[in-house]
């Protein structure tokens, strides 16, 4: 490619070259012409160009297909935002609901008697014999002594062993 032979440059050739020439294939006499005529740097570069532009051609498809992709992505990402959108309202309208509800009950459980005194109170021997009852349940003994287990010295525990 590109040898210096051009229309405006002289060349020599043998004698035994022209026959040569004559006698070779179409492709090969064509090769050398065009050599001559200074046009097979140009086909060179329009060829490399041809090759530039099928890259560019599969660059582009790949990147339509990332796209497409990314808007089927973010079809699903709306829809999904959407819904936590949705559950974030809700959760905080729940919070409130909850909020006032427990306001409510904190209300109602700080009043004295108002829930708590609608039955007769008991005499003082109910309370005496409830309190009693309750002293001797081996049920009570145990939930005292695990109590006292934990939190007194051993000999709180030897006297917890001993009850």
């Amino acid at each position: 490619m590109d040898t210096g032979l051009g229309c405006k440059a002289y060349s020599i050739i043998e004698q035994g070259k022209i026959g040569l020439i004559l006698s070779s294939k179409p492709a090969d006499r064509r090769a050398l012409i065009e050599e001559a005529a200074g046009i097979t740097k140009y086909k060179a570069r329009r060829r490399q160009t041809q090759l530039k532009l099928e890259a560019a051609q599969q660059n582009l498809l790949r990147v339509n297909d990332i796209v497409h992709e990314v808007e089927k992505q973010l079809e699903s990402l709306k829809r999904q935002a959407g819904k936590a959108r949705r559950y974030r309202v809700l959760r905080d309208e729940m919070q409130g609901v909850e909020r006032v509800l427990f306001g409510r009950r904190f209300l109602d459980l700080r009043e004295p008697g108002a829930r708590a005194r609608p039955r007769a109170s008991p005499t003082s021997g109910e309370r005496e014999q409830r309190r009693r009852r309750s002293r001797s349940s081996p049920r009570r003994r145990r939930w005292r002594c695990a109590r006292t287990s934990s939190t007194r010295t051993r000999r709180a525990r030897r006297t917890c062993a001993r009850a």
